[in-house]
């Protein structure tokens, strides 16, 4: 079934967000830990059908269900286009990845899985706040979710997250 979804998603260019709570799609196999954007280690199968559709697999406990709609209509955008899509292993190495946006773009959303930001900085320079009026975020146990609103033109940054962690920008595209 897997790969059946997989080669569906893939030939309608469409990609695949797993959210599971708690055990709901936990790996239960032997020595080896999957690589969960959680605290659960999440299937996989789960991250390997995310990661094959430039999709992210999140882990959300109980607590997180209310906002799943949130999470949904900021990570599922008809219009949205691929501008970064990382999943750092770089142990111990500070980097930060840009982001280029432009006029054409009228929002743009950033997904981080298994890591705090510590920080998102704009084309000027300055920190995007979570209580700034065009920013809307979603803290997760398994990551953050950031959409701006009404973006600044120009190139933002971001920090590397820990090692295992991902980070994924899709600004939308305006009509």
């Amino acid at each position: 079934m897997a790969g059946l979804v997989r080669g569906l998603a893939l030939a309608k260019k469409v990609k695949i967000y797993p959210m599971v709570f708690g055990s709901c799609g936990a790996f239960r196999g032997g020595q080896e830990k999957a690589k969960g954007l959680g605290s659960v280690a999440i299937d996989p199968s789960y991250v390997s059908l995310a990661e094959a559709t430039g999709g992210q697999a999140l882990s959300l406990n109980s607590g997180e269900a209310g906002q799943i709609t949130q999470i949904a209509d900021a990570l599922v955008r008809a219009n949205a286009v691929d501008l970064l899509s990382v999943r750092d292993s770089a142990a111990g190495k500070n980097r930060a990845y840009t982001v280029a946006i432009d006029s054409s773009l009228t929002r743009a959303t950033l997904a981080l899985g298994g890591a705090s930001l510590s920080a998102l900085i704009r084309p000027d320079g300055t920190t995007v706040q979570s209580s700034d009026p065009d920013v809307q975020v979603s803290i997760l146990s398994s990551g953050a979710i950031y959409t701006l609103l009404q973006p600044s033109r120009g190139t933002g940054r971001s920090p590397s997250p820990r090692p295992g962690a991902s980070l994924s920008a899709s600004p939308e595209k305006g009509p």
